[in-house]
């Protein structure tokens, strides 16, 4: 399942490790704590929060492993990400080769 930071836009797609995610709690006095603290008006138990919202005091470390502690609340934030729309940008041709083709056949 792919999860996406509804505060910065980050995929768990695109991830490399190093951030893990957050579903939102389902019990909705914890939600809405979350929703304030992040600046949200609302949000489901189905969207997450990725890590870089959450500070190392917010975690347990056992072996390997971070575990969100039961009554942590995300406090960093960070501007939005916007999507990148690869579409919108034409590819610039390159005159190297024709430049180079030319030059050869004098």
């Amino acid at each position: 399942m792919v999860h996406t930071c509804i505060v910065c836009h980050v995929s768990s797609k695109d991830n490399t490790g190093n951030v893990s995610f957050h579903l939102f709690p389902k019990n909705k006095v914890k939600r809405l704590k979350w929703c304030d603290a992040l600046g949200l008006s609302m949000a489901t138990p189905n969207q997450s929060v990725c890590s870089n919202h959450f500070g190392q005091d917010c975690y347990n470390f056992s072996l390997n492993r971070k575990i969100l502690k039961p009554f942590a609340v995300p406090s960093l934030l960070f501007e939005s990400i916007p999507e990148l729309d690869l579409s919108m940008i034409s590819p610039i041709p390159s005159t190297s080769r024709t430049m180079h083709k030319h030059s050869e056949s004098k």
